[in-house]
């Protein structure tokens, strides 16, 4: 997808700016099929090598909390707003002071 081609190229103009470089990605779920995990993980190998730290949310650990009987839209609901949350408080601890040697 998008993010996966564009992804490890933003990661690495910023790192070669000096910026600290987070990356929070999500490996897709068991229904979007096999050829899309393939996509992911070499995706995610090769934005790992452009980034100061990786943050990877497997998508199937969701359909756990969810249960089997969710909705493709209420399992995708749910991955943006865990990517949301993980997004939302890296930035936290970046840009709050605080006591959290990052």
């Amino acid at each position: 997808g998008t993010g996966t081609g564009a992804a490890p190229v933003v990661a690495q103009l910023a790192k070669e700016m000096g910026i600290l470089t987070v990356a929070v990605v999500t490996k897709p779920f068991p229904f979007e099929g096999r050829r899309r995990m393939q996509v992911a993980l070499k995706g995610i190998e090769e934005l790992s090598q452009h980034c100061d730290s990786l943050i990877t949310i497997p998508n199937e650990k969701l359909i756990t909390v969810l249960g089997r009987n969710a909705t493709m839209i209420q399992a995708f609901r749910a991955a943006n707003d865990v990517l949301q949350g993980a997004v939302q408080g890296i930035a936290d601890l970046i840009v709050r002071p605080g006591l959290i040697n990052v």
